[in-house]
């Protein structure tokens, strides 16, 4: 059975890392330096079994990383580092998490892992919007 906490830590650590790398990028593009890269860390877990306080912990994670993310979405739609080909909304729309329900791994992995990819997937297209806008 794969280790649900190293891989939940080490999803979300990924996305916290593209979430500061897109921080500094908005510093650059918009010559921001009042704004400073948020220090975003995933609580530990120190569990040795999964129980239920490792199913608590999964969505605290979960729930912070969203918050977190939706934090960036909130700075550049502020930025107007935004969809300018869009028909009608240009405007990036909050992430939302899906919280696993299941108890049986194959399952929990499969919500996972769909959660981390839209993540990467917004952040990506984030990074779009901030190269467009300085021009790369």
């Amino acid at each position: 059975m794969m280790d649900l906490i190293g891989y939940v830590t080490s999803s979300i650590t990924a996305v916290y890392q593209k979430i500061a790398y897109l921080y500094q990028l908005e510093i650059e593009v918009n010559d921001d330096y009042e704004l400073s890269v948020p220090t975003l860390t995933v609580e530990e877990c120190h569990e040795t079994a999964l129980n239920r306080n490792v199913r608590l912990w999964m969505f605290r994670a979960l729930k912070c990383m969203a918050h977190d993310i939706n934090n960036l979405v909130t700075l550049y739609n502020k930025q107007q580092l935004i969809d300018w080909d869009a028909d009608g909304e240009p405007l990036t729309p909050p992430y939302s998490v899906v919280m696993p329900t299941s108890l049986a791994f194959s399952e929990v992995k499969t919500v996972l892992d769909d959660d981390f990819k839209r993540a990467l997937e917004l952040l990506g297209q984030l990074e779009r919007y901030a190269n467009d806008m300085k021009g790369d």
